[in-house]
């Protein structure tokens, strides 16, 4: 029998692709997703599964923050573009926050999740406060004037702050990110982006260049492409005429996205291969219908893990039953968390 892992319940594929993730005290605040952890999920516990696959990628050279980027493929349901570069999104996550929204009454922003997390103001005030699933967020949007100074109205710029004073700072009308401050009150710009994005003609990411390799994005055909990472040795100091990177030898790491069906018309079976040293680590994941859910299969895998969520008496409860590929109970795990207010 052929080994299995199955998650039931969110799906979660996280791959570390160059090296271990730290996290330095010069870091954005942690009150959505700002840590540098390897791993991802749905937009929230209780909601519909998902593919959510997160190929972490190069890191900003500062002495005093180490925030990756990475690459993330999203989706709830089957579609054809995650099979497309249209469904893959590099995010820069230092300099590249997207505010969706904003009134005077409210501000909507993405995450990095896929979720949108949504702040309203108080009537005459000056903050806003997360609401919905995330009332419970630290975190506070800011109206302020071209001075920096806080006002009711006609705002210059939005600060998203964070408990630890850092912030992200928008323009209130183009929406667009102005710049970053991270918690030691350094402050980050544009000028301080040490990566390169290269569009190709349909306005989707072809190549992205940072501090030490590069992302070159191929589509194979419409059932699927690959991300090749080389490093920067192995690449070009500038562009051909055709505004590309040249790139000369094997990628350090591939990812092979893949319609796992073998044809377009059908769009439940999605492959996720990294491969890095001649070895393949395979990842496919099943959509059932009926069921509404996404089943994730790690064909590597040595186990089957089985998640049960509940709630009981305010705290809430996983447990995890592992077994081995002959389905023989191997290990049953509980978790308790609990808000420690009380």
């Amino acid at each position: 029998m052929r080994s299995t892992k199955r998650l039931w319940g969110r799906i979660i594929a996280s791959v570390l692709l160059i090296a271990t993730v730290q996290v330095f005290a010069g870091n954005l605040g942690t009150d959505d997703d700002n840590t540098a952890a390897d791993s991802s999920s749905c937009p929230t516990p209780e909601g519909p599964d998902c593919i959510n696959v997160v190929i972490n990628f190069d890191k900003y050279i500062h002495d005093d923050s180490a925030i990756r980027t990475y690459f993330q493929i999203y989706s709830e349901k089957p579609s054809p573009s995650i099979f497309t570069p249209s469904g893959l999104r590099f995010n820069n996550h230092l300099l590249d926050r997207k505010m969706l929204s904003a009134s005077e009454d409210e501000v909507s922003i993405r995450m990095r999740k896929g979720s949108v997390m949504k702040f309203e103001f108080i009537s005459g005030q000056s903050v806003a406060f997360p609401v919905g699933d995330q009332s419970t967020m630290t975190s506070r949007i800011y109206k302020v004037d071209t001075a920096g100074e806080l006002v009711a109205e006609n705002a210059a710029y939005l600060y998203w702050v964070f408990k630890d004073t850092s912030k992200y700072v928008f323009d209130a009308k183009s929406l667009k990110q102005q710049y970053a401050v991270l918690a030691n009150g350094r402050k980050v710009t544009q000028e301080d982006n040490q990566f390169t994005t290269v569009y190709d003609d349909n306005n989707l990411v072809r190549q992205v260049k940072g501090p030490n390799y590069l992302a070159d994005i191929v589509i194979d055909d419409e059932l699927g492409y690959h991300i090749n990472i080389y490093h920067n040795d192995d690449v070009s100091e500038s562009v051909n005429s055709e505004g590309f990177y040249i790139v000369a030898g094997l990628p350090v790491t591939e990812h092979v996205i893949e319609n796992a069906s073998g044809t377009s018309t059908v769009l439940d079976r999605f492959k996720h291969t990294r491969r890095a040293s001649g070895t393949d680590y395979p990842t496919t994941f099943d959509y059932y219908a009926a069921n509404d859910q996404w089943v994730m299969n790690s064909g590597d895998g040595l186990y089957i893990e089985d998640k049960v969520k509940y709630t009981n008496g305010g705290a809430t409860i996983e447990t995890y039953t592992i077994q081995d590929a002959q389905n023989h109970i191997a290990e049953v795990k509980k978790e308790v968390f609990t808000n420690i207010d009380g």
